[in-house]
Protein backbone atom coordinates (compact mmCIF):
# COMPACT_ATOMS: atom_id res chain seq x y z
CA UNK A 1 0.00 0.00 0.00
CA UNK A 2 1.45 3.32 -1.11
CA UNK A 3 0.74 6.30 0.97
CA UNK A 4 0.97 10.23 -0.22
CA UNK A 5 0.79 13.61 1.62
CA UNK A 6 -2.47 14.30 2.73
CA UNK A 7 -5.36 11.90 3.83
CA UNK A 8 -5.55 9.66 0.49
CA UNK A 9 -4.20 6.38 -0.02
CA UNK A 10 -3.76 4.18 -2.73
CA UNK A 11 -2.92 0.33 -3.57
CA UNK A 12 -0.91 -0.38 -6.28
CA UNK A 13 -0.90 -3.55 -7.21
CA UNK A 14 1.06 -5.81 -10.14
CA UNK A 15 -1.54 -7.30 -13.21
CA UNK A 16 -0.29 -11.18 -12.69
CA UNK A 17 -3.12 -13.14 -13.82
CA UNK A 18 -5.57 -12.78 -16.74
CA UNK A 19 -8.70 -11.36 -14.76
CA UNK A 20 -6.51 -8.79 -14.13
CA UNK A 21 -4.82 -8.21 -17.38
CA UNK A 22 -8.48 -8.26 -18.44
CA UNK A 23 -9.40 -5.04 -15.86
CA UNK A 24 -6.25 -3.54 -16.90
CA UNK A 25 -7.62 -3.43 -20.33
CA UNK A 26 -11.37 -2.58 -19.59
CA UNK A 27 -9.67 0.41 -17.10
CA UNK A 28 -9.56 3.26 -19.41
CA UNK A 29 -13.14 2.84 -20.69
CA UNK A 30 -14.39 2.50 -17.31
CA UNK A 31 -12.43 6.04 -16.86
CA UNK A 32 -13.55 7.91 -19.73
CA UNK A 33 -17.23 6.01 -20.13
CA UNK A 34 -18.63 9.84 -20.65
CA UNK A 35 -16.20 10.54 -23.36
CA UNK A 36 -18.23 9.82 -26.77
CA UNK A 37 -14.95 9.98 -28.81
CA UNK A 38 -12.94 7.29 -26.99
CA UNK A 39 -13.02 3.62 -28.71
CA UNK A 40 -12.21 0.66 -26.46
CA UNK A 41 -9.95 -1.95 -28.25
CA UNK A 42 -10.05 -5.15 -29.80
CA UNK A 43 -11.25 -7.31 -27.60
CA UNK A 44 -8.52 -9.11 -25.54
CA UNK A 45 -6.09 -7.42 -27.56
CA UNK A 46 -4.33 -5.89 -24.60
CA UNK A 47 -4.17 -8.37 -22.61
CA UNK A 48 -2.10 -10.37 -25.62
CA UNK A 49 0.08 -8.07 -25.33
CA UNK A 50 0.64 -7.86 -21.51
CA UNK A 51 0.98 -11.88 -21.91
CA UNK A 52 4.77 -13.26 -20.82
CA UNK A 53 4.19 -14.88 -23.99
CA UNK A 54 3.96 -12.84 -26.38
CA UNK A 55 6.29 -11.49 -29.00
CA UNK A 56 7.25 -8.51 -27.19
CA UNK A 57 8.32 -10.58 -23.85
CA UNK A 58 10.01 -13.07 -26.29
CA UNK A 59 12.20 -11.31 -28.91
CA UNK A 60 12.69 -7.45 -26.68
CA UNK A 61 11.85 -6.60 -23.60
CA UNK A 62 9.41 -7.11 -20.07
CA UNK A 63 5.64 -5.14 -19.35
CA UNK A 64 5.73 -4.53 -15.84
CA UNK A 65 1.52 -3.56 -15.35
CA UNK A 66 -0.05 -2.37 -12.57
CA UNK A 67 -3.56 -1.23 -11.72
CA UNK A 68 -4.15 1.87 -9.00
CA UNK A 69 -6.75 0.75 -6.06
CA UNK A 70 -8.60 3.32 -4.06
CA UNK A 71 -11.58 2.49 -1.85
CA UNK A 72 -12.16 -0.71 -3.38
CA UNK A 73 -12.03 0.70 -7.18
CA UNK A 74 -9.76 0.48 -9.77
CA UNK A 75 -8.72 4.51 -10.65
CA UNK A 76 -5.48 4.10 -12.57
CA UNK A 77 -3.47 1.84 -14.65
CA UNK A 78 0.86 2.40 -16.08
CA UNK A 79 3.46 -0.12 -17.14
CA UNK A 80 7.26 0.17 -16.73
CA UNK A 81 8.39 -1.28 -19.74
CA UNK A 82 12.03 -2.50 -20.73
CA UNK A 83 12.82 -2.71 -24.02
CA UNK A 84 16.47 -4.39 -24.90
CA UNK A 85 15.82 -4.05 -28.27
CA UNK A 86 15.72 -0.54 -28.33
CA UNK A 87 18.64 -0.10 -25.56
CA UNK A 88 20.68 -2.24 -27.99
CA UNK A 89 20.42 -0.28 -30.72
CA UNK A 90 20.51 2.99 -29.27
CA UNK A 91 23.44 1.63 -26.45
CA UNK A 92 21.74 3.78 -23.69
CA UNK A 93 19.62 2.75 -20.69
CA UNK A 94 16.21 4.01 -21.12
CA UNK A 95 13.33 2.50 -19.51
CA UNK A 96 9.79 3.52 -20.86
CA UNK A 97 6.15 3.64 -19.91
CA UNK A 98 2.94 3.19 -21.29
CA UNK A 99 -0.65 2.39 -20.81
CA UNK A 100 -1.26 5.00 -18.24
CA UNK A 101 -4.55 6.00 -17.69
CA UNK A 102 -6.21 7.86 -13.98
CA UNK A 103 -8.49 9.71 -12.76
CA UNK A 104 -7.66 13.44 -12.65
CA UNK A 105 -5.44 13.43 -9.57
CA UNK A 106 -1.70 14.46 -9.26
CA UNK A 107 -1.07 12.32 -5.86
CA UNK A 108 -2.71 9.25 -7.73
CA UNK A 109 0.11 10.38 -10.77
CA UNK A 110 2.41 10.67 -8.61
CA UNK A 111 2.33 7.48 -6.73
CA UNK A 112 1.66 5.74 -10.12
CA UNK A 113 4.83 7.01 -11.77
CA UNK A 114 7.12 6.00 -8.90
CA UNK A 115 5.89 2.82 -8.70
CA UNK A 116 7.31 2.82 -12.51
CA UNK A 117 10.41 4.56 -11.60
CA UNK A 118 11.42 2.31 -8.90
CA UNK A 119 11.33 -0.45 -11.39
CA UNK A 120 13.41 0.89 -13.74
CA UNK A 121 15.96 2.19 -11.73
CA UNK A 122 16.60 -1.43 -10.54
CA UNK A 123 16.85 -2.51 -14.07
CA UNK A 124 19.40 0.05 -14.71
CA UNK A 125 17.76 2.69 -16.04
CA UNK A 126 18.63 6.46 -15.86
CA UNK A 127 16.02 7.47 -18.11
CA UNK A 128 12.25 7.00 -18.76
CA UNK A 129 10.00 8.08 -21.67
CA UNK A 130 6.82 7.81 -22.89
CA UNK A 131 4.06 6.52 -23.57
CA UNK A 132 4.36 3.40 -25.47
CA UNK A 133 2.22 0.78 -26.05
CA UNK A 134 4.43 -0.98 -25.71
CA UNK A 135 7.35 0.30 -28.60
CA UNK A 136 7.34 2.74 -31.10
CA UNK A 137 6.01 -0.09 -33.68
CA UNK A 138 2.93 0.36 -31.74
CA UNK A 139 0.35 2.81 -30.73
CA UNK A 140 2.48 5.62 -28.63
CA UNK A 141 2.19 9.24 -27.72
CA UNK A 142 -0.33 11.33 -25.87
CA UNK A 143 -2.99 13.37 -27.34
CA UNK A 144 -2.11 16.65 -26.97
CA UNK A 145 -5.04 18.12 -29.41
CA UNK A 146 -7.51 17.04 -31.26
CA UNK A 147 -9.79 15.81 -28.65
CA UNK A 148 -13.02 16.33 -30.76
CA UNK A 149 -12.86 13.29 -32.78
CA UNK A 150 -12.40 10.00 -32.16
CA UNK A 151 -8.45 7.74 -33.24
CA UNK A 152 -8.15 6.07 -36.20
CA UNK A 153 -7.92 2.40 -35.91
CA UNK A 154 -3.81 1.56 -33.59
CA UNK A 155 -4.07 5.42 -32.47
CA UNK A 156 -4.32 6.37 -28.79
CA UNK A 157 -6.60 8.69 -27.32
CA UNK A 158 -7.32 10.11 -24.22
CA UNK A 159 -8.70 12.94 -22.00
CA UNK A 160 -7.27 16.68 -21.97
CA UNK A 161 -5.76 16.76 -18.17
CA UNK A 162 -3.55 13.65 -19.04
CA UNK A 163 -0.54 15.85 -20.19
CA UNK A 164 -0.89 17.67 -17.23
CA UNK A 165 -0.63 14.49 -14.93
CA UNK A 166 2.48 13.62 -17.05
CA UNK A 167 3.97 17.41 -16.92
CA UNK A 168 3.36 17.31 -12.99
CA UNK A 169 5.84 14.42 -12.09
CA UNK A 170 8.49 15.79 -14.05
CA UNK A 171 8.49 15.27 -17.30
CA UNK A 172 9.49 17.62 -20.66
CA UNK A 173 8.46 17.08 -23.92
CA UNK A 174 11.00 14.95 -26.14
CA UNK A 175 9.12 14.22 -29.40
CA UNK A 176 5.92 15.59 -31.42
CA UNK A 177 3.60 13.56 -34.10
CA UNK A 178 1.05 14.94 -36.11
CA UNK A 179 -1.96 13.38 -37.37
CA UNK A 180 -3.74 14.78 -40.70
CA UNK A 181 -6.92 13.73 -42.74
CA UNK A 182 -7.84 14.04 -46.46
CA UNK A 183 -11.41 14.05 -46.92
CA UNK A 184 -12.43 12.06 -50.60
CA UNK A 185 -15.74 12.71 -50.65
CA UNK A 186 -15.81 15.04 -53.58
CA UNK A 187 -13.33 12.47 -55.46
CA UNK A 188 -9.00 12.75 -55.63
CA UNK A 189 -8.25 16.25 -56.15
CA UNK A 190 -7.10 17.21 -59.81
CA UNK A 191 -3.33 18.32 -58.28
CA UNK A 192 -3.02 14.42 -56.59
CA UNK A 193 -3.72 12.97 -60.21
CA UNK A 194 -1.73 14.82 -61.85
CA UNK A 195 0.99 13.96 -59.33
CA UNK A 196 0.41 10.77 -60.46
CA UNK A 197 0.69 10.89 -63.87
CA UNK A 198 3.75 12.77 -63.59
CA UNK A 199 5.46 10.62 -61.70
CA UNK A 200 3.99 7.27 -63.13
CA UNK A 201 6.46 7.98 -66.45
CA UNK A 202 9.24 6.79 -64.09
CA UNK A 203 11.53 3.90 -66.57
CA UNK A 204 10.37 0.32 -65.23
CA UNK A 205 8.24 1.66 -62.57
CA UNK A 206 5.58 -0.62 -61.01
CA UNK A 207 2.94 -0.03 -58.78
CA UNK A 208 1.84 -3.51 -57.22
CA UNK A 209 -0.80 -5.08 -54.64
CA UNK A 210 -0.02 -7.32 -51.80
CA UNK A 211 0.15 -10.58 -52.70
CA UNK A 212 -2.13 -12.36 -50.14
CA UNK A 213 -1.15 -15.61 -51.94
CA UNK A 214 2.41 -15.51 -50.70
CA UNK A 215 1.67 -13.76 -47.25
CA UNK A 216 4.96 -14.89 -46.19
CA UNK A 217 7.33 -13.90 -48.23
CA UNK A 218 4.91 -10.77 -48.38
CA UNK A 219 5.33 -10.09 -44.78
CA UNK A 220 9.56 -10.63 -44.86
CA UNK A 221 9.49 -7.94 -47.72
CA UNK A 222 7.69 -5.45 -45.87
CA UNK A 223 10.23 -6.41 -42.57
CA UNK A 224 12.92 -5.58 -44.70
CA UNK A 225 11.26 -2.40 -46.41
CA UNK A 226 10.14 -1.36 -43.23
CA UNK A 227 13.70 -1.25 -41.25
CA UNK A 228 15.50 0.21 -44.38
CA UNK A 229 13.06 3.17 -44.93
CA UNK A 230 11.53 4.16 -41.66
CA UNK A 231 15.30 4.95 -39.96
CA UNK A 232 15.33 8.14 -39.75
CA UNK A 233 11.98 8.50 -37.74
CA UNK A 234 13.12 9.56 -33.89
CA UNK A 235 13.13 6.44 -31.37
CA UNK A 236 13.10 3.92 -34.22
CA UNK A 237 14.71 0.42 -33.66
CA UNK A 238 14.43 -2.40 -36.29
CA UNK A 239 11.52 -4.44 -35.94
CA UNK A 240 11.44 -8.03 -35.73
CA UNK A 241 10.10 -10.19 -38.47
CA UNK A 242 8.03 -12.05 -35.36
CA UNK A 243 6.66 -9.15 -34.84
CA UNK A 244 5.12 -8.40 -38.28
CA UNK A 245 4.09 -11.97 -38.44
CA UNK A 246 2.04 -11.86 -34.89
CA UNK A 247 0.25 -8.55 -36.38
CA UNK A 248 -0.48 -10.10 -39.67
CA UNK A 249 -2.13 -12.55 -38.26
CA UNK A 250 -4.51 -9.95 -36.32
CA UNK A 251 -5.06 -7.97 -39.72
CA UNK A 252 -6.02 -11.10 -41.50
CA UNK A 253 -9.52 -10.68 -40.79
CA UNK A 254 -10.04 -6.98 -42.31
CA UNK A 255 -6.78 -5.61 -44.10
CA UNK A 256 -7.70 -4.46 -47.75
CA UNK A 257 -5.02 -5.62 -49.99
CA UNK A 258 -5.85 -2.81 -52.15
CA UNK A 259 -4.19 -0.20 -49.57
CA UNK A 260 -0.90 -2.13 -49.38
CA UNK A 261 1.38 -1.35 -52.43
CA UNK A 262 4.72 -2.09 -53.03
CA UNK A 263 6.40 0.50 -56.08
CA UNK A 264 8.71 -1.86 -57.88
CA UNK A 265 11.54 -0.92 -60.30
CA UNK A 266 13.09 -2.89 -63.04
CA UNK A 267 11.25 -5.84 -60.90
CA UNK A 268 13.34 -4.50 -57.73
CA UNK A 269 11.05 -3.46 -54.78
CA UNK A 270 12.25 0.07 -53.61
CA UNK A 271 9.02 1.77 -51.88
CA UNK A 272 5.74 0.54 -49.98
CA UNK A 273 2.63 1.70 -48.11
CA UNK A 274 0.53 0.28 -46.25
CA UNK A 275 -3.24 1.55 -45.07
CA UNK A 276 -5.84 -0.27 -43.12
CA UNK A 277 -9.35 0.21 -42.96
CA UNK A 278 -10.63 1.84 -39.78
CA UNK A 279 -11.62 -0.79 -37.26
CA UNK A 280 -12.63 1.47 -34.80
CA UNK A 281 -15.60 2.44 -36.26
CA UNK A 282 -17.16 -0.66 -35.45
CA UNK A 283 -15.81 -0.95 -32.35
CA UNK A 284 -17.56 2.92 -30.98
CA UNK A 285 -20.62 1.51 -32.39
CA UNK A 286 -20.01 -1.64 -30.42
CA UNK A 287 -19.32 0.50 -26.94
CA UNK A 288 -22.85 -0.64 -25.74
CA UNK A 289 -22.43 -4.29 -25.82
CA UNK A 290 -19.53 -6.11 -23.60
CA UNK A 291 -17.73 -9.08 -23.65
CA UNK A 292 -18.94 -11.73 -25.88
CA UNK A 293 -21.41 -9.44 -27.19
CA UNK A 294 -19.03 -7.28 -27.97
CA UNK A 295 -16.83 -9.16 -29.86
CA UNK A 296 -19.38 -10.87 -32.31
CA UNK A 297 -21.01 -7.42 -33.00
CA UNK A 298 -17.32 -6.37 -34.35
CA UNK A 299 -16.45 -9.26 -35.83
CA UNK A 300 -20.07 -9.31 -38.02
CA UNK A 301 -19.44 -5.89 -38.76
CA UNK A 302 -15.99 -6.98 -40.71
CA UNK A 303 -17.76 -9.38 -42.46
CA UNK A 304 -20.47 -7.39 -43.44
CA UNK A 305 -19.67 -3.98 -43.71
CA UNK A 306 -17.45 -1.25 -45.13
CA UNK A 307 -15.93 1.55 -42.85
CA UNK A 308 -16.06 5.16 -44.00
CA UNK A 309 -12.45 5.94 -43.34
CA UNK A 310 -8.49 4.51 -43.92
CA UNK A 311 -5.42 5.02 -42.35
CA UNK A 312 -2.10 5.24 -44.07
CA UNK A 313 0.07 3.97 -40.77
CA UNK A 314 3.19 3.04 -42.99
CA UNK A 315 4.99 4.81 -46.43
CA UNK A 316 8.67 4.32 -47.00
CA UNK A 317 11.14 4.51 -49.67
CA UNK A 318 14.52 3.03 -49.93
CA UNK A 319 17.09 6.31 -49.49
CA UNK A 320 18.75 5.93 -52.85
CA UNK A 321 15.55 6.26 -54.39
CA UNK A 322 13.68 8.77 -52.46
CA UNK A 323 14.89 11.86 -55.45
CA UNK A 324 12.31 10.15 -57.97
CA UNK A 325 9.33 11.27 -55.83
CA UNK A 326 7.76 7.78 -54.73
CA UNK A 327 6.71 8.94 -51.69
CA UNK A 328 4.08 11.31 -52.84
CA UNK A 329 2.94 8.76 -55.70
CA UNK A 330 2.26 6.04 -53.35
CA UNK A 331 0.33 8.67 -51.12
CA UNK A 332 -1.43 9.51 -53.88
CA UNK A 333 -2.00 6.45 -55.53
CA UNK A 334 -3.29 5.70 -51.28
CA UNK A 335 -5.90 8.94 -52.04
CA UNK A 336 -7.12 7.44 -55.50
CA UNK A 337 -7.78 3.24 -54.40
CA UNK A 338 -9.25 4.57 -51.11
CA UNK A 339 -11.64 6.38 -53.35
CA UNK A 340 -12.31 3.93 -55.85
CA UNK A 341 -12.79 1.45 -52.72
CA UNK A 342 -15.70 3.06 -51.29
CA UNK A 343 -13.80 5.21 -48.61
CA UNK A 344 -14.48 8.83 -47.87
CA UNK A 345 -11.96 9.56 -45.39
CA UNK A 346 -7.82 8.67 -44.72
CA UNK A 347 -5.66 9.64 -42.34
CA UNK A 348 -1.80 9.89 -42.46
CA UNK A 349 -0.45 9.18 -39.22
CA UNK A 350 1.67 9.41 -36.98
CA UNK A 351 4.26 11.75 -38.92
CA UNK A 352 7.14 12.82 -37.17
CA UNK A 353 7.83 16.28 -36.94
CA UNK A 354 10.80 16.33 -38.54
CA UNK A 355 9.79 14.58 -41.69
CA UNK A 356 9.78 17.48 -43.55
CA UNK A 357 9.35 15.83 -47.08
CA UNK A 358 6.43 13.82 -45.93
CA UNK A 359 5.00 16.98 -44.24
CA UNK A 360 5.63 19.23 -47.26
CA UNK A 361 3.55 16.60 -49.39
CA UNK A 362 0.79 16.35 -47.03
CA UNK A 363 0.17 20.00 -47.38
CA UNK A 364 1.11 20.27 -50.55
CA UNK A 365 -2.39 18.12 -51.41
CA UNK A 366 -4.64 20.11 -48.72
CA UNK A 367 -4.66 17.99 -46.20
CA UNK A 368 -5.31 19.36 -42.77
CA UNK A 369 -3.61 18.56 -38.83
CA UNK A 370 -6.38 17.17 -37.31
CA UNK A 371 -4.60 15.94 -33.81
CA UNK A 372 -1.59 16.12 -31.77
CA UNK A 373 0.55 13.36 -30.10
CA UNK A 374 3.96 14.07 -27.55
CA UNK A 375 5.95 11.85 -26.15
CA UNK A 376 7.88 12.81 -22.90
CA UNK A 377 10.90 11.86 -20.94
CA UNK A 378 12.96 12.72 -17.95
CA UNK A 379 16.32 11.87 -15.87
CA UNK A 380 15.58 9.12 -13.06
CA UNK A 381 17.39 10.11 -10.00
CA UNK A 382 18.95 7.73 -7.61
CA UNK A 383 16.29 6.25 -6.18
Amino acid sequence: MSKVPGEKMFTILPCITTSERRLFERLPEILQKKDPHYVPPFPGSTVKILDPKSAFHRKHGRIYPFLAWRDGKPCGRIAAIINRSHNAHYKDRTGFFGFFDAENDTELANVLFAQVEEILRKEGCDSIRGPYHPSIHDECGLLTAGFDTPPMIFMPHNAAYYEALVLGVGFSQWHELYAFVCDLAQGVPDRIEKVTSRLGRIPGLRIRDMDLKNMDSEIALICRLYNLTLDANKGYYPIALEDLQEAAEGLKAFADPRLITFAEIEGEPVAFSMALPNLNEYLLKAKPRTGIFRFLEVVWKIKTRHPLANRLAVLGVLPGHRDKGLGALLYSECLRRGFAGGYRQTEVSWIDKDNRDILRAIHAMHCRQTKTYRIYEKRLADG
